[in-house]
């Protein structure tokens, strides 16, 4: 088809729809593999166009072109659901960032907007030799659609792209009719209705009926957290609740001793118990030199950890004991502790989790032998959105030396997009590098760039790099993991102990401070407070930062498509 019908259906001065000319489109196609031998990887894009129809596109990049298909259901996860997809017009390489209103008196007219984004392999052939044999397998790395897909049509003449030249109608009409099914792994769900689960735009976070109404993306203001004793956003069905107004950290100083940490506790009625129960026998370190640490490290700790729900990985008997992960909050807590109920599919499920606000409050956790703090990427005002997403090194079959030119490119790849970089190490083996995206961003919009990232990574070094899943296949390397954002995932928060012999801390850094030559366990509950001391918070303006997020999503989409036409 190419684009010769896309054109005639569409006036370029009418329309605010991408609209190459035939010179565009020429270089398009000479810069993709189809002039070697046909298209086996690429992008793909899923429009929920609310046009005469509510209905969604399927759009896959086939030699220098999107090959679209309406499908009027929308995608299913169920291996059991045939779901028809009508081949439509090819559309411009253009219309994988495409997310507008197309005004009245167009063909199409109404909101459409980014519903799913990612990329697409073709395991078995190319496709247009799939599209002409009239059955085509995908794989899909989306936000909301991976694993496994074929398109396979149900009329027309077998093996020919589309109805011969003297056909009937109804030849031409049966050819264009296909059926989208999911295949059986991984990522097949029975009981999941994706579409009205996630109504959103991975992009811009928005529904089609607040594209046409003209409504700014979420993020561009700035939402009021949660405060002690006031609800908080009832759209995220969750309350946040305290009987007295936790002291504030600022003011605090870095560096008491764990004597004047016991006797400021006391007067705030922090629980003590056992503190000479040591926690790390390797080292030595008891309970008061937690107590001591979260004392000395609180006043730089806690903006990362306010108004987040957190989940505490417990030792009683120190870390070489047993352990347990506890969301909520332990029944004799102190009532100035602040807490959130957490609404789960269950209302009998519900949790009241813990928010970590002042330094009292890190005392609590210490005194609970909670030597691991994890955190959300959300607030408790907002559960739906984040401020920052993660990308993981994870070492554990290479090295960290390995995975140090593969931060430093993930550096150049956040400056290109206009986006900042802050890296800590995971206080074991990893490295982690934190994006911040403003308030506001959905999680779709937040996992779609991460992966992006990553896959660009992987495009970059791909005997250094992976994102496979599957431990056995990974080699020797390191293990790019965008999975670490997302609406229930948690992370270590930044200066956090971890329950290793060491006594590590993940640790913010400055880029200088990554080379081959770092290393995490110079960075201990011993050390860190002096560091501190000396150079400050490492992650200042991870929370302030305000970027462009769909802007940067769409560089980063260009950087992708240049790198496979290389």
């Amino acid at each position: 088809m190419k684009l010769d019908e896309y054109r005639r259906k569409r006036d370029p001065e009418r329309t605010n729809e991408p609209f190459p000319t035939p010179e565009q489109e020429r270089r398009a196609r000479k810069k993709t593999t189809v002039q070697k031998r046909g298209t086996h990887e690429g992008s793909f894009v899923v429009h929920l166009h609310d046009a005469r129809r509510r209905h969604y596109d399927l759009r896959i990049e086939v030699g220098g072109v999107l090959a679209s298909f309406a499908v009027p259901r929308g995608p299913s996860l169920d291996p059991k659901e045939r779901r028809l997809a009508v081949r439509t017009e090819d559309h411009p390489l253009d219309y994988i960032d495409f997310e507008k209103v197309i005004p009245e008196g167009n063909y199409g007219a109404g909101p459409m907007i980014l519903w799913d984004r990612g990329t697409v392999r073709y395991p078995n052939g190319s496709a247009e030799e799939g599209l002409g044999g009239g059955k085509l397998d995908l794989e899909l790395a989306g936000t909301k659609l991976q694993g496994a897909f074929t398109l396979v049509r149900t009329g027309g003449r077998r093996g020919r792209g589309r109805a011969a030249k003297g056909t009937s109608d109804e030849d031409e009409k049966g050819a264009r009719q296909w059926l989208l099914i999911k295949r059986s792994d991984e990522f097949a769900e029975t009981d999941r209705d994706l579409t009205a689960e996630a109504p959103r735009s991975v992009l811009s976070g928005l529904t089609v009926e607040e594209l046409e109404a003209g409504k700014a993306p979420p993020g561009s203001r700035s939402k009021p957290a949660a405060r002690a004793g006031r609800s908080a956003s009832a759209s995220t069905k969750e309350r946040a609740k305290t009987t007295r107004k936790p002291a504030k950290a600022e003011g605090e100083k870095p560096g008491r001793t764990a004597r004047e940490a016991v006797r400021a506790a006391a007067k705030r009625h922090v629980p003590l118990s056992n503190p000479t129960k040591v926690l790390w026998p390797g080292e030595g370190i008891s309970k008061r030199d937690l107590q001591a640490y979260y004392e000395a490290v609180g006043p730089l700790m806690l903006p990362y950890l306010r108004d987040r729900p957190v989940m505490l990985v417990r030792y009683p008997d120190g870390i070489e004991g047993k352990h347990f992960h506890q969301w909520s909050a332990p029944r004799g807590a102190p009532s100035w502790l602040r807490t959130a109920r957490l609404e789960t599919d269950q209302p009998s499920e519900a949790v009241d989790t813990i928010l970590i606000d002042s330094v009292e409050s890190l005392l609590y956790v210490a005194n609970l032998a909670a030597i691991e703090v994890h955190t959300l990427a959300a607030r408790v005002s907002e559960l739906g959105t984040c401020d920052f997403l993660t990308i993981d090194f994870d070492v554990k079959q290479s090295s960290l030396r390995a995975a140090v030119p593969l931060a430093l490119e993930l550096r150049q790849e956040l400056e290109a997009a206009g986006l900042q970089g802050f890296p800590k190490t995971s206080g074991k083996t990893g490295l982690h590098v934190l994006v911040p995206l403003g308030p506001g961003i959905p999680f779709e919009t937040a996992k779609m760039l991460a992966d992006l990232l990553g896959r660009l990574l992987v495009h970059h070094a791909p005997e250094a790099a992976t994102m496979e899943r599957f431990i056995s296949r990974r080699g020797k390397r390191v293990f790019v993991d965008t999975g670490q954002t997302g609406q229930h995932r948690t992370l270590v928060a930044p200066y956090s102990p971890r329950a290793v012999p060491e006594g590590t801390v993940s640790m913010p850094l400055d880029w200088e401070e990554v080379t081959p030559a770092l290393d995490p366990r110079a960075f201990t509950l011993e050390t860190v407070p002096g560091r501190l001391e000396e150079v400050g918070d490492r992650l200042d303006g991870l929370l302030s930062a305000r970027p462009d997020v769909p802007d940067a999503v769409a560089r980063l989409e260009r950087m992708a498509r240049r790198k496979r036409a290389a």
